[in-house]
């Protein structure tokens, strides 16, 4: 009966097993990505049957091991009243042994999700560089040090399951057992842990080798910075450590297997003796050797291979300087393409006005002739219509709110609606994990639910069982899975880092869901660890967008126009998962958003490392930023001109003072731009200050204040604090705008109203004293760069010069 029982369950087991293989790869298929389910099976059967056998006869020796020491196993048996003893055979020990293995092999085999990593550790593309002080390929630090080290844990991992086990089936034995107070440990017990003490020294040998290489990647100065006490000192000692260990290892696998238990001994005493000399004496001793002066020089070449090594790791080298003068003209200009709202206040106003629920992480951005318009995905549920759903995209003018605070819907004014129906999504944010639908037009992405083996399949896979027996659509039935747009991505691109948000795009009549992908790396070596994504990097950049049609779940991974070496090998393993932004409608190239989770984190290498050959000055995020806790912290967005949609992000030197602002921009190419600007001599504290002071009504209730904005305006600054009335419970509404604009305090209630711009929105023409200004400020900017002998500053700052005065010629 029991064995029936253990082979049904077997049977549903491994039935559901391989039915969740077949539509796992049924799903794949229907998105032309069966290619990356065939590398993901094989890559993971591969490994787990290879750390099966690894962990299965590791344990196999020394269960074997454990069960020699047992001379024989009489258990008690009884017939009728009398109790005989009956030994066990020795081939059933043998048995249970190698039994017991089989079950330790196949709970400790490598997980599943580690096969990408494996995989780039044999594909990975050279990154054609080597590190200074190994003279490694950096493809080493990236592709093979983590794989290696997940190898390291794992091996770990099995050592210690094993060792316990084998301790604890010896406590079973008269072996190893507390007698008289005494712990008594036989003499084979004592060979046997001898032996398992010298395969830790050998893993502990394979870990001073990994400790070597990780040293590159995470120092012992400040912020993890490579030093050269751990060039000079730490890093021959890891390898001496690794050498020695090694050789003790072998010498204590000897002594175990020999009985001279005391060689061991002295061994591992002299390992642990040069463990502490090492690393702990020697680098204190050489430090203290050497003056503060003399310690400064000697890290300058360090410090200046760290600041070149955090360029290329966050891409600051791919970032586009602009002159001075870049950005709007004048503040008439700046104040209709500039929005007043973010896309998460926008969409939490829309959301208990309108009552309805936006979909995805905020808005959709676009500009048209100049007109910036945040668009919003909509979804409610009309009672009218027997509650039938109802999709729609929303269009409102960002820049400006109505006479109560709210949000303003554009209207035809910028050449389009402000509102359109939409069909039902089959995929979108937060939806269902499955469901069959009806696809007479043959639209959706899926799987057919139309056979019978397909019906039996999913049926067993899902564990829903309705599936086969239940009624299904009778048109074309298809089965829509992994639904929710961040599942389905992925599971197509695991080996990619996903960005923070969800962005609607809107091309014409169609909408796609956007997500920024982003190779990441914890092993790079050299350069500033960053907290990006919610991890500690060393190592990020744009690889691609995940571009999703909502219509019918089709996925396109739309790669960076120049790919780093992970992406580029990504894309060489799998060419079919992969569209160049060439491939793309124009409608849907011009929609793309700006990567802001990759700008960000290049703004935050650029303040810290410059531009190559700049001289350099130390720059920062503006913090704080004066808003208040309940405020979101999105970037403004600006329609830029000749750059589409941008987020902008200030950054302030070591006196508190703009330098300058970093945009991201939308469209084809998404650059990452520094816009420097002249210094106005106003501390960042300072306005901050001004801008809460000039708010007189300060006082009420329920005032919420954005964070502090700055617009590149005529290669100043312009300061802008968007107000909002906000109670617990309400919807946000746009009380009024703060701005210091020309050293000037202004509050009201738009930006266009505080620049002056004429009531039927007509922007003044940029006059003679922003032409005179523009030429001041970039004169000032050569002289300060000539003073510091900043040729590449003074050069931009030149260009632009001449620019503006071909421009203004009539």
């Amino acid at each position: 009966m029991f064995a029936a029982l253990a082979a049904t369950a077997l049977f549903l087991m491994s039935g559901r097993w391989v039915a969740a293989l077949y539509t796992d790869y049924l799903w794949y298929d229907s998105l032309a990505a069966a290619d990356v389910w065939r590398t993901r099976v094989i890559t993971t059967l591969t490994l787990s049957a290879g750390s099966f056998a690894v962990a299965a006869l590791f344990a196999f020796v020394n269960l074997f091991a454990v069960r020699h020491s047992v001379v024989s196993l009489v258990l008690p048996r009884r017939i009728a009243n009398i109790e005989i003893g009956e030994e066990v055979p020795g081939r059933y020990l043998f048995l249970a042994a190698a039994i017991l293995a089989t079950v330790v092999g196949a709970a400790l085999m490598l997980p599943g999700d580690v096969w990408s990593e494996a995989l780039l550790a044999r594909m990975g593309r050279p990154f054609g560089e080597a590190d200074p002080y190994f003279g490694a390929d950096l493809g080493f630090f990236v592709y093979r040090l983590p794989f290696e080290t997940t190898l390291y844990f794992w091996s770990i991992l099995v050592f210690g399951v094993i060792t316990a086990l084998v301790v604890l089936l010896y406590a079973l034995t008269p072996s190893l057992r507390w007698d008289r107070g005494h712990l008594y440990v036989s003499a084979y017990v004592r060979r046997h842990v001898v032996m398992l003490g010298g395969v830790l020294l050998l893993l502990l040998s394979w870990s001073y080798r990994l400790a070597m290489y990780r040293l590159v990647a995470s120092g012992g100065g400040a912020g993890g910075m490579f030093t050269s006490i751990d060039h000079r000192v730490l890093v021959p000692a890891m390898l001496l450590l690794a050498v020695v260990t090694l050789c003790a290892a072998f010498v204590v696998l000897w002594a175990g297997w020999s009985g001279q238990l005391r060689l061991a001994f002295l061994a591992v005493s002299a390992v642990f003796i040069l463990s502490v000399l090492a690393r702990s004496v020697a680098p204190l001793l050489a430090r203290r050797s050497v003056g503060p002066a003399d310690a400064i020089a000697q890290e300058s070449p360090y410090i200046a291979t760290r600041l070149s090594y955090t360029r290329r790791a966050y891409a600051v080298d791919r970032m586009r300087p602009e002159a001075i003068g870049a950005g709007f003209r004048s503040i008439a200009a700046a104040a209709s393409r500039a929005s007043l709202w973010d896309g998460s206040t926008l969409a939490l106003a829309a959301e208990r006005v309108r009552r309805v629920r936006v979909v995805g992480d905020g808005a959709a951005w676009q500009e048209r002739d100049g007109v910036l318009t945040a668009l919003l995905v909509e979804h409610t549920s009309d009672g009218a219509l027997d509650s039938r759903d109802v999709w729609g995209i929303t269009r409102f003018d960002p820049t400006s709110g109505d006479e109560r605070g709210m949000p303003v819907r554009s209207g035809t004014g910028a050449g389009f609606g402000d509102e359109s129906l939409l069909d039902e999504p089959a995929v979108f944010t937060g939806a269902p994990g499955y469901s069959v639908v009806s696809d007479s037009l043959g639209r959706l992405v899926g799987v057919e639910m139309a056979s019978t083996t397909s019906r039996i399949a999913h049926a067993w896979a899902l564990q829903n069982f309705r599936l086969l027996f239940g009624e299904i659509p009778l048109d074309r039935p298809t089965i829509v899975q992994r639904r929710d747009v961040r599942e389905r991505v992925r599971s197509l691109a695991p080996f990619l880092v996903q960005g923070r948000d969800v962005v609607p795009v809107v091309a014409g009549d169609s909408l796609y869901w956007a997500i920024e992908l982003y190779s990441a790396s914890t092993a790079y070596p050299l350069s500033q660890r960053l907290t990006v994504l919610g991890s500690e990097r060393g190592y990020l950049h744009h690889a691609a967008t995940a571009l999703v049609h909502a219509p019918s779940g089709r996925v396109r991974l739309v790669v960076v126009p120049v790919p780093d070496p992970v992406a580029a090998s990504w894309v060489r393993q799998f060419p079919r998962l992969f569209v160049t932004v060439s491939s793309l409608e124009r409608a849907v190239q011009i929609a793309l958003p700006p990567p802001g989770d990759g700008a960000r984190t290049q703004a935050l290498a650029f303040a810290l490392a410059g531009f190559r050959g700049d001289s350099l000055e130390l720059r920062h995020f503006a913090s704080p930023d004066g808003a208040d806790s309940a405020a979101s912290r999105e970037p403004i967005h600006v329609a830029l001109p000749g750059a589409g949609v941008a987020t902008l992000w200030p950054l302030l030197d070591e006196q508190e003072r703009v330098r300058g602002v970093v945009a991201s921009e939308s469209g084809p190419l998404r650059a990452t731009t520094w816009i420097p600007l002249e210094s106005d001599g106003l501390r960042w504290g300072g306005v901050l200050d001004r801008l809460r002071s000039a708010d007189t009504a300060s006082h009420e209730s329920g005032l919420v204040r954005s964070p502090v904005r700055v617009l590149p305006v005529a290669g100043r600054a312009a300061y802008v604090q968007s107000i909002y009335q906000w109670r617990p419970g309400g919807s946000p509404r746009l009380a009024r705008v703060a701005s210091v604009l020309d050293d000037s305090v202004r509050v009201s209630s738009t930006l266009v109203a505080a620049a002056g711009v004429p009531a039927s929105g007509t922007m003044l023409a940029p006059g003679r004293r922003d032409f005179r200004a523009m030429t001041d400020s970039l004169y000032r900017t050569m002289r300060g760069a000539l003073a510091r002998g900043d040729w590449s500053a003074f050069g931009r700052a030149f260009d632009a010069l001449g620019a503006a005065l071909r421009q203004a010629a009539p």
